[in-house]
């Protein structure tokens, strides 16, 4: 399965969520940065596969508050992704995240999309890159006359 969130033209502020065989493009709206919102969502994705249960991925959001996002809730070895609205002056940090469920009150079911905590972890290590999985390593130097 594979798993990433990335802006595909940071100019548009247009972006593109992958969870297995669902994909998504979407625009970001608000005033914060591409880079501040790319790094929100590497910070919550992180802490999902920490002690967090469930994050929220910003997908329109003002100063304070998200009014729509992608909600990723962990379950075991795999995480739920539902794209969610908020009420205006929502504030992931202080307000409360609906806990998961699959079927509203009404008996409908709820869109979401699975992926494993796996292919979550791979991303963020892909993200990483190759220059920080190797930080601190020892640098090797050739031997004179070898």
């Amino acid at each position: 399965m594979l798993f990433f969130i990335q802006f595909t033209d940071r100019r548009k502020r247009l972006a593109r969520l992958q969870a297995g065989s669902f994909s998504e493009a979407f625009r970001v709206q608000g005033a914060a940065s591409t880079t501040a919102v790319e790094a929100v969502w590497l910070r919550e994705l992180a802490a999902l596969l920490g002690r967090k249960k469930k994050v929220v991925l910003p997908v329109v959001s003002e100063a304070d508050s998200v009014s729509r996002a992608w909600v990723v809730y962990r379950l075991d070895d795999k995480a739920m992704i539902q794209d969610r609205q908020f009420p205006a002056g929502f504030d992931p940090e202080k307000g409360r995240i609906p806990e998961h469920e699959s079927v509203t009150a009404d008996g409908e079911r709820i869109a979401e999309w699975p992926v494993r905590l796996a292919d979550i972890a791979d991303f963020l290590r892909r993200k990483a890159g190759p220059a920080k999985a190797t930080s601190g390593s020892p640098r090797r130097t050739a031997k004179p006359g070898a």
